[in-house]
């Protein structure tokens, strides 16, 4: 510690004398104890939903599972948004931007490719892939906030992918000659993507926290996101969509269906003297 400076050293993120502290910061000494349980529950929460992701994955589609999960935490959360509505008025423009990525990219796009890589890759190989998630989000600081990193991190961040890809990819001496071959296919590249997104919506969720409340922060969260679903199912569809395409569709399909059918009835009408002639010609 540099007393004359009041700089630590070690710390990751450099404390000038005349800094805003964090809304995180300002927390009782009470919140010390139960805070690491909180995060080992959360952890606990996010490894296990992967067993009742995939079996939705058979019934519905991938944007359907995530839409209605945030239509329930929304009515979880509307108590706190509610309490909270006097503090919008306060939030600024950067802070608006951070929420917007954070929602639309971390919460509903980020959550879309984490449910389409469990349909698509092995949920083990999808479960490690993400653990380069901490990775991002903090190269991310370092570029955005300025975080300062020890020169050993780029070190260690690079055995841990190294240790990653010979852990997920079942034959990675071929990835030169073919990703099909080296064992990487969709939901590898859906995994990727996700934990892209959901690294930089951690460092988006660090400046959101400089200018709001935690309860408020998380609550904007889901109904940015809610929005940005609801936006897309209202907006105009594709052509293969529209309704008058697929009654076209649909007709064309029974009428194809009537004359398979009517085709089988008329062999089956035919007499068996009949076919005995037919045959023997």
């Amino acid at each position: 510690m540099d007393e004359k400076k009041g700089i630590n050293r070690r710390a990751l993120t450099p404390r000038r004398p005349d800094r805003t502290p964090f809304a995180m910061e300002n927390c009782s000494r009470r919140g010390v104890t139960y805070g690491p349980w909180l995060v080992g529950l959360g952890a606990a929460l996010w490894g296990t939903e992967s067993a009742w992701r995939i079996p939705l994955n058979d019934l519905f589609d991938a944007q359907v599972i995530v839409f209605w999960e945030h239509v329930l935490i929304l009515f979880m959360f509307l108590p706190i948004l509610l309490s909270r509505l006097d503090e919008i008025r306060k939030i600024d423009a950067p802070r608006w931007g951070y929420l917007l990525f954070s929602g639309f990219a971390g919460s509903a796009v980020g959550t879309i490719f984490f449910t389409l890589a469990l349909k698509h890759g092995n949920p083990t190989v999808v479960n490690v892939i993400l653990n380069i998630q901490p990775l991002i989000s903090t190269m991310g600081a370092f570029l955005l906030f300025g975080d300062r990193l020890s020169p050993r991190f780029f070190l260690y961040a690079s055995i841990a992918i190294l240790a990653g890809v010979f852990v997920s990819i079942a034959h990675p001496t071929l990835i030169g000659i073919s990703f099909e071959r080296a064992g990487l296919n969709r939901g590898t590249g859906y995994a990727l993507v996700c934990a892209l997104f959901w690294g930089l919506s951690t460092v988006a969720g660090r400046g959101i926290m400089i200018g709001m409340s935690l309860r408020l922060a998380s609550s904007l969260r889901i109904v940015v996101a809610t929005a940005g679903f609801m936006a897309r199912r209202s907006g105009p569809r594709p052509r293969s969509c529209t309704p008058q395409r697929r009654s076209s569709s649909w007709s064309s399909w029974r009428r194809s269906r009537a004359a398979s059918r009517s085709s089988s009835t008329s062999k089956d009408c035919v007499s068996p003297a009949h076919r005995q002639r037919a045959t023997s010609r």
